[in-house]
């Protein structure tokens, strides 16, 4: 097809002009000897006394406790999902084959007696959200030679991400948005929606619906990033706006009531609150957290936290969802915000 001409040919473009080139975006972590203490590939301490004590006050049990705190010293997978519903069949296609190519490169390589690692990419079989389907390669990708089967594959799904036919986003970040099962005419609020990859699920979630989303950040920077790739993607009744999503003030559509014009508050069918956080969760891709991580700070977190999702909650409409998340593990920032919320307006 036209499209898969297209794909092709711009791929060849790009190896000739080298244009890309597998680069590793998160440290591998790197365990000395035994005994010794565990660091990234920046010679960074991954240990942090203070968090270790925290979570094992019956946050996490005892028995699970040290395979939790290994996890965290070991790099993400490599996650995308499919980011153009009208595209997904031609999209689905090339990535199948990418699948097979690597399977039957593994295969043969078995046969062989050894040799290089090949990665295999994998169906996020879980996950049922806006645009499609969602794929997962294992971390030994962000690290591997140019030469290496890795780095050509890499390389390919870079080409797709660059004609935005893929979007890179953690396989925990994609679960919040298909939680609202948003519908073509929902009206919907993204209240901390910088750097955009939940907004984008949502618009493509929206379709060519009559809903309207509003992505709010509180960084006016961060929201001039956001309406250059929104607008990347085509995106069409998307308004941003820069507030604080404590206060974010009512929005209000004109319209005629008995043949007069008349004013109506927008209430939204479904909000998202992905709220800021301590971030703890994030320590896979972001090793440094190791060392600034406190409970002060993690604890300071919650006013803010439910100051966000009660502003929120004052905006839905009845019956509508309010989907609340963060990226730290902390109950302090989770359930107990979700607590007090719930309290606060008697359950």
């Amino acid at each position: 097809s036209a499209m898969a001409w297209r794909f092709n040919s711009l791929l060849l473009l790009l190896l000739s002009l080298g244009m890309f080139r597998l680069e590793a975006s998160c440290p591998e972590p790197a365990m000395t000897a035994r005994g010794c203490q565990a660091k990234d590939r920046r010679g960074r301490i991954m240990e942090n006394h203070e968090f270790e004590s925290f979570y094992k006050q019956g946050i996490v049990p005892e028995g699970e406790f040290k395979d939790f705190i290994a996890c965290l010293k070991t790099l993400l997978p490599v996650t995308f999902r499919i980011s153009r519903p009208s595209s997904h069949s031609f999209v689905q296609r090339q990535i199948e084959q990418l699948a097979r190519e690597l399977d039957h490169s593994c295969s043969n390589r078995s046969q062989g007696g050894g040799g290089e690692e090949v990665p295999s990419l994998r169906f996020i079989d879980w996950y049922q959200g806006p645009g499609g389907s969602a794929w997962q390669l294992p971390a030994s990708v962000r690290v591997s030679s140019e030469s290496s089967e890795a780095s050509k594959l890499k390389l390919q799904l870079d080409v797709l991400a660059s004609l935005g036919l893929i979007e890179y986003q953690e396989a925990v970040s994609m679960i919040p948005v298909p939680l609202l099962a948003i519908r073509p005419a929902d009206d919907v609020l993204d209240l901390c929606a910088s750097p955009g990859s939940k907004t984008r699920q949502i618009l493509h979630a929206i379709g060519e619906g009559e809903g309207i989303v509003v992505a709010n950040d509180v960084n006016a920077k961060r929201c001039s990033t956001m309406i250059h790739q929104l607008r990347a993607c085509g995106a069409r009744s998307c308004i941003v706006t820069n507030h604080d999503a404590r206060r974010f003030p009512p929005l209000f559509i004109a319209g005629e009531e008995g043949g007069n014009r008349s004013l109506r508050q927008l209430k939204f069918d479904r909000i998202l609150c992905d709220v800021p956080c301590s971030g703890d969760g994030t320590m896979r891709k972001a090793p440094k957290i190791w060392q600034t991580w406190s409970v002060r700070t993690s604890a300071s977190m919650h006013g803010l936290q439910l100051q966000i999702a009660r502003r929120g909650s004052q905006l839905l409409k009845p019956g509508g969802l309010l989907s609340y998340s963060t990226c730290s593990m902390n109950p302090l920032e989770d359930e107990a915000v979700v607590a007090a919320l719930l309290r606060e307006s008697n359950g």
